[in-house]
């Protein structure tokens, strides 16, 4: 929650667990492509990411990213809509990934 306004935050993560190895900052100093130091071995898995738009909000559950492994996984995804009704709801028996294809790092 904001410390200032006391309002619900718009994007919340609960359950944040990341795993970085082989981490290495360039000597060259070059820093175009400085986000591919953090994502090229890194496995994130958070157990629960909020998101609230101005008429909806998702819930993503048992997120993982992992690079190395070139996937993206989540067990569970639900959309509501603004009178707080489920319109959407996906629940996986294992969670379900998604292969990386298009990563250029």
């Amino acid at each position: 929650y904001s410390c200032r306004t006391n309002l619900p935050p718009n994007t919340a993560f609960r359950g944040i667990n990341i795993n970085l190895k082989q981490f290495r900052i360039d000597s060259t100093k070059d820093y175009q492509n400085i986000l591919s130091y953090f994502v090229k071995d890194v496995i994130a898995k958070v157990k629960e990411v909020y998101i609230k738009g101005d008429k909806n909000q998702a819930t993503f559950t048992d997120v993982e990213y992992n690079a190395p492994g070139r996937f993206i996984s989540l067990k569970k995804f639900q959309q509501k809509n603004s009178e707080d009704k489920i319109v959407f709801d996906i629940i996986a028996a294992t969670p379900v990934a998604h292969k990386l294809t298009c990563f250029g790092i």
